[in-house]
C-alpha cells in the first residue's frame, strides 16, 4: 500500500521534473521490496523538517513501532558527546575509572570506544553468549554479563590500531550514561535526548513487549542450516543490545532523528566535528566510520539490525534531506539488508551525485 505526500517544486533533481521524482521514488522502493526479503518497508525522504514523500509496501500502517538495532548507538554516541560538552567525560580519557576490571583498561579510551578502535572483542563472537540466546532468545541479558563475556575474550588487535564494528563498545559507553548522569540509559534517552526533540514514541524497552501499534519481525539467525522460510521473531529480547541495539522507535520518530543526528542539533558545533573525524582504519574512498555514525559519500547515518528488524537513518547536509526506512526483516537477499537497499536506491533518486557507496 502506497501513500504519497506531494514533492512537488521543492524536490528536484538535475534533469528529472519534479512532478517525476515522488513516482520514481515509489518505483525504488517497490524495486526493493521486490527484490528483498522483507514482507514491508516503510520509507520517508524529508527537505528540512518537510516530509516530501512518504510511502509503505506490504503494510498498510506507518505509525508502528520497530526495533532500531545499531540505530541506538547513534544515540548513545550522542549522549556520550553531550557528557563531553559538559566536562564529565573526556574523549581521551581511559576508560580505567568506570571499568576497572578490563584488562588493560588505562590504554583504551571513550574515543576508541565510540570509534570502533578499542581492540576489544564482542561479545557476539562468544558461543557463551550466541548458545543461550538462540536456545532461549527470550532471556534478559544485564549489561554487566555481556561485558564479563566480552572482556573475557582475546583482544582483536592493539588499541588504537584498527577497525571492528563491535556491540561491546556501546555497551560500554551506555553503561558510562548510567555511571555518570545516575540513571538507567532508557531514562537518560528520555531526558537529554527523546524529549527535547520531540520523539515521544520512542523507548528502550526491558523486556520483551512492543508499544503498540508494531508490526512483527521476521529473520533467519538462529535457525538450522538450509532453513528457507523465516521465524518471528517479534518478541525475542532485545536487552542482548543494550547500548548497541536496544531502542524502539517509531516512523515520525526516525525522521526527526535523521536530521537532529546529523546536523549536531543537541550538540556544541566544534563536538559535532570531531564527531565526524573518521577512524582512518576504517576508511575506504569516501566511506568511513566516525564516533557512533557512519558518513558515506557526504550522507551522515546508521544502519540498524536486531533479529526481524532493519531500519536506516540518513542526512545530506549540502542539500538538508533526510532519508528513512524500517523493515521488518533482517534477512539479507543478493541485494543486501531490506533498508539499506531501499535507502541506497532511494538516495540515487534525489541525490544521484551522492549516491551511498
Amino acid at each position: 500500500m502506497a501513500g504519497l505526500l506531494g514533492v512537488g517544486a521543492a524536490l528536484s533533481v538535475e534533469g528529472v521534473a519534479a512532478s517525476d521524482v515522488d513516482g520514481q521514488l515509489q518505483q525504488a522502493l517497490e524495486l526493493a521490496h521486490g527484490r528483498g526479503r522483507s514482507p514491508g518497508l516503510i520509507a520517508g525522504v524529508w527537505k528540512g523538517e518537510q516530509a516530501l514523500w512518504t510511502s509503505a509496501v506490504g503494510v498498510s500502517d506507518r505509525s508502528v513501532h520497530t526495533r532500531v538495532g545499531s540505530v541506538t548507538k547513534t544515540m548513545v554516541g550522542s549522549l556520550i558527546l553531550q557528557l563531553v560538552d559538559e566536562g564529565k567525560v573526556g574523549l581521551r580519557e581511559s576508560v580505567a575509572r568506570w571499568f576497572p576490571e578490563l584488562p588493560r583498561a588505562s590504554e583504551v579510551t571513550v574515543e576508541m570506544l565510540g570509534r570502533m578502535s578499542s581492540g576489544i572483542a564482542s561479545y557476539t563472537f562468544s558461543s557463551a553468549f550466541t548458545d543461550v540466546y538462540f536456545a532461549k532468545p527470550q532471556t534478559v541479558w544485564k549489561e554487566d554479563e555481556l561485558l564479563k563475556l566480552a572482556f573475557g575474550l582475546p583482544r582483536v588487535f592493539e588499541p588504537g590500531k584498527g577497525f571492528q564494528y563491535c556491540n561491546t563498545n556501546f555497551v560500554m559507553l551506555g553503561r558510562i550514561v548510567e555511571k555518570e548522569r545516575g540513571v538507567s540509559l532508557g531514562e537518560a534517552l528520555r531526558t537529554h535526548l527523546w524529549e527535547p526533540l520531540g520523539m515521544g514514541q520512542s523507548s528502550y524497552p526491558t523486556g520483551t513487549d512492543l508499544p503498540e501499534p508494531y508490526w512483527h519481525g521476521f529473520t533467519l539467525q538462529g535457525t538450522a542450516e538450509g532453513t528457507t522460510e523465516p521465524v518471528d521473531a517479534t518478541h525475542w529480547s532485545p536487552t542482548f543490545g543494550a547500548g548497541a541495539g536496544q531502542a524502539v522507535s517509531d516512523f515520525h520518530d526516525l525522521g526527526l532523528w535523521a536530521r537532529a543526528l546529523g546536523r549536531g542539533t543537541t550538540l556544541k558545533a566544534e563536538t559535532q566535528r570531531l564527531r565526524l573525524l573518521p577512524n582512518s582504519y576504517s576508511s575506504k574512498g569516501e566511506r568511513s566510520y566516525c564516533f557512533g555514525v557512519g558518513v558515506e559519500n557526504g550522507w551522515i547515518g546508521h544502519a540498524g539490525t536486531l533479529p526481524g528488524y532493519n531500519t536506516q537513518v540518513a542526512y545530506l547536509p549540502e542539500r538538508d534531506l533526510s532519508i528513512v526506512v524500517m523493515a521488518n526483516s533482517d534477512v539479507v537477499s543478493d541485494h543486501g539488508l531490506p533498508a539499506v537497499d531501499a535507502y541506497q536506491l532511494l538516495a540515487a533518486v534525489v541525490a544521484p551525485d551522492r549516491k551511498p557507496l
